[in-house]
């Protein structure tokens, strides 16, 4: 769980701070920041209704390749 926490909120809570900071995007363009994580919190509730019929592990694996993809 503690790999999975890295992954996601690594990437939730930092990239709109590197948006700005490492490639001088505008505050407009990282305003859409805030779609994006009422997307990944759609999904987390998704796959928390996945992972109790398919399992944590499981869940955890289809998340990060659907990710990754």
């Amino acid at each position: 769980m503690t790999m999975m926490n890295f992954a996601s909120h690594g990437t939730q809570d930092l990239y709109p701070t590197f948006l700005q900071r490492d490639w001088g995007f505008t505050r407009s363009v990282v305003r859409s920041s805030p779609r994006s994580r009422w997307s990944a919190l759609l999904r987390g509730v998704l796959c928390g209704l996945y992972s109790d019929r398919l399992g944590r592990r499981r869940t955890i694996v289809l998340a990060l390749a659907g990710r990754s993809s």
